[in-house]
């Protein structure tokens, strides 16, 4: 049960302050559950909670009963945490969002949090904690959750675009050679425009990566062989991007390159290595390459892919 007013004489209590501490906190006069499998269930307050587009909903199906009431979500979703879900929640009860100093967690979970329930301010906040956290240490993991597939828990949420197919999108795919075949073949066909796993919130996020990518490799790490075999994370992380991003990265006119013959021995180098891995993989149907143009035009060096072939073989007649 909620603690009384501060103020029993009368006087004028801080309404904002008493419904978010007495409704919130303390949960005085609960009419309503929600459980958000596997989170442990919340008692909430359906004026308050139906400020939420999705839990409007969710309470306007079961209202017709009355109170007491029951909403139950089957989370599918791993970046949904118990405290964002509250910190998301507290913003119905009156309560800012107040991420503090973030953790790639918690920005993750309150995009998710705020895509779930339909909070455009709770999705926002995270999203701009996301990019607070850039560095070149995390983009393993930015680049995971930006790559990750729409949560089937999402409500209202059509195909995004950059993706071959417009049917699904990558199940979960992480950079770690760990994404199931069917998959990683769609993984690969994934470029800038993929509107990642809460759209609208995240559309940003790939093309935002690949810019920040670019920006943040050191000319040595391009130009040198031995400072690549320094940074094996790194190199992990080019290795594992899908084609599209991977050629953008490359041939980014932005890219600390000395010249367009260091640009090429780079690229080459990484493409010899991202092939060698896709034929352990009996990934075969295409291949990549890397070409230096020269004379008219723009020039330069491109990675390029095309359908694999297979070489002829000749067969001489016995006499």
């Amino acid at each position: 049960m909620a603690p009384p007013p501060a103020a029993i004489d009368g006087a004028a209590v801080d309404l904002e302050a008493y419904i978010y501490a007495a409704g919130f906190v303390h949960a005085a006069w609960a009419d309503t559950m929600l459980a958000v499998e596997p989170l442990p269930p919340l008692r909430l307050h359906a004026l308050l909670v139906s400020r939420s587009p999705y839990l409007y909903q969710r309470l306007a199906a079961v209202a017709v009963h009355g109170p007491p009431y029951e909403i139950r979500v089957d989370n599918g979703d791993s970046n949904l945490t118990t405290a964002t879900l509250s910190m998301a929640l507290a913003t119905l009860y009156g309560r800012a969002v107040d991420v503090g100093t973030p953790t790639l967690e918690d920005a993750r979970g309150l995009i998710a949090a705020g895509s779930l329930l339909g909070l455009r301010d709770v999705a926002m906040a995270g999203y701009d904690a996301l990019r607070a956290l850039f560095s070149l240490d995390r983009l393993p993991a930015l680049f995971a959750f930006a790559l990750e597939r729409p949560p089937t828990l999402t409500p209202a949420l059509s195909p995004s675009p950059g993706l071959s197919s417009a049917s699904t999108a990558p199940s979960s795919p992480a950079l770690d050679g760990q994404t199931p075949a069917r998959d990683a073949a769609l993984l690969d066909n994934v470029d800038a425009s993929y509107a990642g796993p809460y759209p609208p919130y995240t559309a940003p996020l790939l093309a935002a990566l690949v810019e920040y990518t670019v920006g943040a490799l050191p000319a040595e790490f391009v130009a040198q062989r031995a400072a690549r075999v320094a940074a094996p994370d790194l190199v992990e992380l080019l290795l594992s991007l899908p084609f599209a991003l991977f050629k953008a990265v490359c041939e980014s006119e932005t890219l600390a390159v000395r010249s367009e013959k260091d640009r090429y021995s780079f690229a080459r180098e990484l493409v010899a290595e991202r092939e060698r891995r896709r034929r352990r993989a009996g990934q075969s149907r295409l291949e990549e390459s890397v070409v230096l143009a020269f004379g008219g035009g723009k020039g330069g060096a491109e990675v390029i892919r095309k359908p694999a072939t297979r070489k002829k073989v000749l067969w001489k007649a016995s006499q």
